[in-house]
């Protein structure tokens, strides 16, 4: 079966995160609008449970995240959590050494 470019992107992630030890929710839109620019990916990381939101594009995508999205990503930066958007191994190895800074990961 064959994968997206996006979809290659969220398994990266999920390897990332099971590598970790990190709890995650993968979050599915709804047509009915529940969800609207809600990231891809949500995790809690311990000791305090620190909101960690992912919002997946493909690796070379021009267009960015919707203004939805962008508008969630702030609000989980601006309540002490860490909202990013992946879009490669690139940003991922990025986003583990923001969570090794914090202290989040070893």
């Amino acid at each position: 079966m064959a994968m997206t470019p996006e979809g290659k992107v969220k398994d990266r992630v999920k390897r990332f995160l099971k590598k970790h030890n990190i709890a995650y929710r993968m979050i599915v839109p709804s047509p009915y609008g529940r969800g609207t620019g809600v990231s891809d990916v949500l995790a809690w990381l311990p000791p305090h449970g620190t909101v960690l939101a992912i919002e997946c594009k493909r690796e070379g995508d021009t267009k960015g995240p919707t203004e939805n999205q962008k508008q969630f990503l702030d609000e989980i930066n601006s309540c002490g959590g860490l909202g990013v958007i992946v879009k490669c191994e690139q940003d991922i190895l990025d986003l583990e050494a923001q969570l090794k800074q914090r202290g989040l990961i070893w």
